[in-house]
């Protein structure tokens, strides 16, 4: 599987907690004939609330927010490098 796709497809797979709950901060929101979306809420809200927030949607799964991670050290260092690159 290409490596992009395969961080894509884990980072929709609910966490348990959002599975015992029905809520989630994060929700990727589908819309006919357009990329998903993540959408953030506070506080938490269920797949309900997150479509009925969002006109049009027609899906919607909570982003599994374990699966994101901190930048690794050398992804910190470019990142640093590109803003100092910055003018201003």
């Amino acid at each position: 599987m290409v490596e992009w796709l395969a961080r894509a497809a884990a980072t929709i797979v609910p966490s348990a907690a959002n599975m015992d709950t029905g809520k989630a901060r994060c929700w990727r929101i589908r819309f006919p004939e357009l990329a998903p979306n993540e959408v953030w809420f506070t506080p938490e809200a269920t797949r309900a609330e997150a479509l009925a927030a969002c006109d049009g949607a027609i899906g919607a799964v909570p982003v599994n927010e374990a699966m994101r991670r901190p930048a690794t050290a050398a992804e910190a260092d470019e990142l640093r490098a590109l803003v100092r690159a910055i003018p201003g």
